[in-house]
């Protein structure tokens, strides 16, 4: 089973050929330009698919007891469609930052596999000081990164991994869970943490070992399928 249906190489030039910066450049703008056009195809889907994964997990979690359902709250439509927007451009710009750049540019010298790892690692240093934060939900943000590097890898775009940055944060307000320790001001549903090891405690669903769960899943179908077609 080989890792590099995970976290492919890059199609690029090698260093040495155009310089590092060059070569950089070149990796940022084919993740910033899919094929045939298909940039909001791929955004479409990751909201889509973000926040139906945090509607699952958060069923999940109710269902087992972790959250105890309190009803719909009222809120207003405008503050919604800005907080969507929020998030769409705060998820946006941690990819960027991770995936479109970080990534690329440890890919140049240490291969997909470890600058996926690198990205990871940092994207979860960057929520080492959010309220709650556990080891447990280092390593869930570890896990995303690595999530994220794989379907950015995979697809050779950022757009998918903007969609499912957004749409998993949105949908985490839109619930009324707190987003890495951060609680949303306009949530549409009451949600309260009734068992707090399995909850994710005041960091939220993120710190839950139900979602370790879930993102080793994603993280081993493409492995199984691979395995799967090379046994054909």
């Amino acid at each position: 089973m080989k890792l590099s249906c995970l976290f492919p190489a890059e199609r690029v030039a090698q260093v040495g050929e155009k310089g590092f910066f060059p070569s950089l450049i070149g990796v940022i703008a084919a993740y910033l330009s899919p094929k045939k056009g298909k940039a909001l195809l791929g955004l479409f889907i990751g909201l889509l698919f973000g926040a139906f994964t945090l509607a699952l997990l958060a069923l999940a979690l109710i269902l087992l007891g972790a959250y105890a359902y309190g009803g719909f709250a009222s809120v207003k439509v405008m503050p919604v469609l800005l907080l969507f927007l929020f998030y769409l451009l705060q998820g946006s710009l941690e990819e960027l930052l991770c995936r479109g750049i970080l990534m690329p540019a440890l890919s140049l010298h240490l291969g997909g596999g470890a600058a996926a790892v690198g990205s990871a690692v940092f994207f979860s240093l960057m929520h080492i000081e959010n309220p709650g934060v556990t080891p447990l939900a280092l390593l869930n943000v570890f896990l995303f990164g690595l999530w994220f590097a794989s379907v950015a890898q995979r697809s050779q775009s950022l757009f998918p991994v903007f969609g499912l940055h957004a749409g998993w944060n949105f949908a985490e307000s839109i619930f009324g869970l707190q987003i890495s320790g951060i609680t949303s001001p306009h949530a549409l549903l009451h949600l309260e943490s009734r068992i707090s090891w399995l909850s994710g405690g005041a960091f939220g669903p993120e710190g839950s070992p139900i979602l370790t769960v879930f993102l080793l899943l994603f993280l081993a179908l493409p492995l199984l399928f691979a395995q799967k077609k090379e046994n054909r």
